[in-house]
């Protein structure tokens, strides 16, 4: 018995999709600093991609994320989970 992989109709859709979810670490970065409160923009402007993690790189970041600051009293990491589970729904979904 012979098995043979041949690519079909849904190999286009799958490499789409994972070129999608490889653009995610940045996007995710993008949107953790736009979350992040701006007063003076030194969290914003320390916050970083290491690798894949996103690093918030000043004292009180853990206080902000508690929602210290009336511009994001839920935090950046709770609205961060959310619009993760969006994108990713959005691309697994996605034909």
């Amino acid at each position: 018995m012979k098995i043979s992989i041949v690519r079909d109709a849904i190999t286009p859709s799958l490499l789409l999709k994972q070129r999608e979810l490889q653009k995610i670490p940045l996007q995710a970065k993008d949107e953790f600093v736009k979350l992040t409160p701006k007063r003076t923009g030194n969290a914003r402007s320390k916050t970083s991609l290491q690798n894949e993690t996103i690093v918030a790189n000043y004292d009180y970041a853990r206080k902000l994320d508690k929602g210290y600051s009336k511009q994001a009293p839920q935090g950046m990491s709770k609205p961060l989970y959310q619009w993760l589970r969006r994108k990713f729904d959005f691309i697994i979904k996605r034909k």
